[in-house]
């Protein structure tokens, strides 16, 4: 078993993803795997094991209880990772009675697991918060934000009417508070039952300065439509994966100055985006897996932005290319030395063949000198039968 479970990081290891200087982000990148291949049977309504994997608030839960389930930096001691990499015929292995995990989802599990198992701001302890006043069903995969140590405060604001966050609401949004007795709002569209368009963004403007984290994941909307971003000047976590969002629009986020992270995954916005976000400061996280921004202009954010997080993705080209000359040079150092191990034990078993074959010319010897002995004049030869008597 412990061989297996060797075999299995290895094999994970040679398909790692590379992060270009980014760390796993949970939200982004670990959550979606949970959520398409575990909540069937660790959900908000079923939870075998008492395990639940439908939000970071519910994994934190059970890993106060259940230290062994991640082991932060240890992959190979997380339960969780071990189940999910244990032989197929095996009782405990997981997804049940489904299909393995794809390497790369393993890969970025595992490098999850190995950077320290962040959970991001989610709240260790937070659960699903409703806006008063409102029919809208609860949301499985909702939680509640907390606020980090940002270097600058939070902004002070009014709170945000009743009747705005209803009509948020109404147009299938779900709106939160920040934290418990704040008046920042973190509001997320990407449950809603149809993508958010020009009119849902254009509500928006209601709550303009309590928008504090705002997620418009799969959006359909003109340019007409995010330029309404311009006014959310608040805002510091906005995430546009999988959305109509493009170069043209980038502009608007230009006076953004409290943006933190921008999620971009799956967008059509090139190095002509990038250019537009040049003035944000304190952008310190921005996901570019998917989208056509050169590995060169990522780079460079680096150099205006000291200590960002970006993440073209492990399948970018010249991502793909520096892992892969990476694992070329571990590999070539690897050859080289069993190359040298194999020279010296080639030599050694030269050496032993040579004494062995000594040993069996003097063993030859040895019994052909007994052999001469025993039939020899020196040997003494057997005593005579005496006749018998007549």
């Amino acid at each position: 078993m412990k061989l297996f479970r060797a075999c299995q990081l290895l094999v994970v290891s040679l398909v790692l993803p590379s992060l270009a200087q980014g760390a796993v982000d949970f939200e982004s990148q670990v959550l979606p795997i949970f959520t398409a291949q575990c909540i069937k049977c660790h959900g908000e309504e079923k939870a075998l094991g008492k395990l639940r994997l439908h939000t970071a608030a519910a994994v934190q839960e059970k890993l106060a209880n259940d230290a062994h389930l991640i082991v932060a930096g240890d992959p190979a001691k997380s339960e969780l990772y071990e189940r999910l990499v244990l032989p197929v015929k095996n009782k405990k292995r997981m997804p049940k009675g489904a299909d393995p995990l794809a390497q790369e989802s393993l890969a970025l599990i595992s490098t999850w697991i190995q950077e320290g198992a962040s959970f991001g701001a989610v709240a260790k302890d937070a659960q699903p918060a409703a806006a008063s006043n409102t029919t809208a069903p609860p949301v499985a995969s909702t939680y509640v934000l907390v606020p980090k140590q940002e270097a600058v405060p939070l902004p002070e604001v009014e709170a945000a009417t009743q009747e705005a966050i209803d009509q948020l609401v109404s147009a299938g949004a779900q709106v939160l508070p920040l934290f418990a007795e704040c008046n920042l709002l973190d509001v997320s569209f990407a449950l809603a039952a149809e993508p958010a368009d020009d009119e849902d963004l254009a509500q928006l403007a209601e709550v303009a300065p309590q928008i504090y984290s705002l997620n418009l994941r799969g959006a359909k909307a003109t340019d007409e439509g995010w330029a309404k971003l311009a006014k959310l000047k608040n805002l510091a976590h906005l995430k546009l994966d999988g959305s109509s969002f493009s170069d043209p629009s980038a502009i608007h986020l230009a006076g953004l100055e409290r943006l933190e992270s921008l999620n971009l995954y799956g967008t059509q916005v090139t190095d002509s985006a990038l250019a537009s976000l040049a003035g944000l400061k304190h952008l310190s996280k921005i996901y570019l897996w998917k989208t056509g921004v050169t590995y060169e202009s990522a780079e460079a954010l680096e150099k205006t932005h000291p200590g960002i997080q970006w993440n073209l993705g492990w399948d970018h080209p010249v991502v793909v290319r520096k892992r892969l000359d990476q694992q070329k040079g571990e590999f070539a150092e690897l050859v080289k030395n069993a190359e040298a191990d194999t020279a010296l034990e080639q030599k050694e078993l030269e050496v032993a063949k040579t004494a062995e074959a000594a040993a069996k010319k003097r063993l030859e010897d040895l019994e052909s000198e007994l052999k001469t002995l025993s039939e020899g004049a020196g040997g003494t030869k057997p005593a005579e039968k005496p006749e018998s008597p007549k």
